[in-house]
């Protein structure tokens, strides 16, 4: 009986995620932790009797297919001329002794930071970190904060999804290049939700209209499989995707009980590439902090008739 149910059960949730419903509540959830969730297909590919259990292998399959980007060698696109190092943090608000993680954040030495709920706890441990740098301070989790080796020009924050994120333009080695302190409410009740998925679609608009290249860096709360990076191919794709080795993880960072996903991310135009992406320790955080060499994107060569 357990094992008819969850064989129709797979391909409910496979037209779900094709309909697009991993937008909508527990699909959310589901589409997010896919793999985890297709890992009973194996313990029926074994349990079930007869011809029946064949009807697991499908989704044994789309399991390991979903594991391929966790262990193939990736190639980022040709890099050219000089490169920039951008570092994105969600720090935790309420972090205990922000001290370990300041010191981390220091050593990575980046050219442009961009960091989460800055509260004034982290205000005083960072100020001064880069030359030029824009803050907006709140003691709860939406503060926001950027910080560059270059001057910051038009330095605000703008509402997206009901969040102030800071927005500014900045003169690189790479050309200007727009910033955006990306952060979303997390989808962790029914009333968050709709606020959730309204900031990752006003994060893609923003990202479709921008007027220059740009980096839009931060805490998505959201998985590598959501359905705004669906949407965003061939517009801006994740560093990861161009350069990271692994899964990526940047949450929970052990401090809660739940299974680890990557809601931190990097996105760079078509224009640019990334030559090394890592992830960091984020002592004390809930969150590790991201690391990304971007250089600009090589020109493909036209071919003459």
């Amino acid at each position: 009986m357990v094992e008819a149910a969850m064989l129709w059960l797979f391909p409910v949730f496979a037209l779900a995620l094709r309909l697009g419903l991993d937008e909508v509540s527990v699909g959310l959830v589901l589409a997010g932790y896919r793999d985890l969730f297709l890992l009973p297909a194996w313990w029926l590919l074994a349990r079930t009797p007869g011809r029946k259990r064949w009807l697991a292998l499908p989704f044994c399959l789309w399991q390991l297919l979903g594991l391929i980007p966790f262990v193939e060698a990736r190639t980022p696109p040709a890099a050219c001329g000089e490169s920039i190092t951008v570092v994105t943090a969600n720090l935790l608000m309420v972090h205990p002794d922000p001290g370990p993680l300041a010191a981390e954040l220091k050593a990575m030495d980046a050219d442009i930071y961009l960091f989460q709920e800055y509260s004034s706890r982290w205000d005083d441990a960072l100020t001064g970190l880069r030359e030029h740098g824009f803050t907006h301070v709140q003691d709860d989790s939406f503060g926001t904060a950027i910080y560059s080796r270059w001057p910051l020009e038009g330095a605000e924050t703008v509402e997206l999804g009901g969040v102030l994120q800071a927005h500014a333009t900045v003169a690189t080695p790479l050309g200007r290049v727009e910033l955006l302190d990306a952060h979303t409410l997390p989808p962790r009740s029914l009333e968050y939700l709709p606020l959730h998925l309204a900031g990752l679609r006003d994060i893609e608009g923003w990202i479709r209209t921008a007027t220059a290249d740009f980096l839009v860096a931060g805490d998505f709360n959201a998985g590598s499989r959501a359905a705004v990076f669906r949407r965003l191919r061939g517009v801006a794709a994740d560093a990861w995707d161009l350069a990271g080795t692994g899964p990526g993880y940047t949450w929970p960072n052990g401090l809660f009980p739940l299974p680890p996903a990557r809601l931190d991310h990097v996105l760079v135009p078509p224009t640019l590439t990334v030559t090394d992406i890592q992830v960091g320790v984020g002592a004390g955080s809930d969150h590790r902090p991201v690391r990304a060499v971007v250089a600009r994107r090589c020109a493909t060569p036209t071919v003459s008739p």
